[in-house]
């Protein structure tokens, strides 16, 4: 709870939603991104990346929660 705020930022495609890139930024940062980096690998969209179950309480919900805020699911990140 005393660490700074971070940001899960995610780049897609608009007319697809394949993940293009991602800005992530904080303390945990260096344990998330390689998860996005599976996603581009796999051509994965911002979709599909927020149905993957993640565990929680868990900094790596973040991506989820980015991928569901890109698809309009998300409402109360807004």
């Amino acid at each position: 709870e005393d660490e700074p705020d971070g940001l899960v930022q995610l780049c897609a495609e608009a007319a697809t939603g394949r993940i293009l890139g991602a800005t992530v930024m904080g303390v945990h940062a260096v344990e998330i991104i390689h998860e996005v980096g599976v996603a581009i690998s796999d051509g994965l969209t911002v979709g599909e990346l927020g149905d993957i179950i993640h565990a929680h309480p868990t900094v790596s919900e973040l991506v989820m929660e980015a991928a569901e805020q890109a698809e309009g699911l998300a409402p109360y990140l807004s």
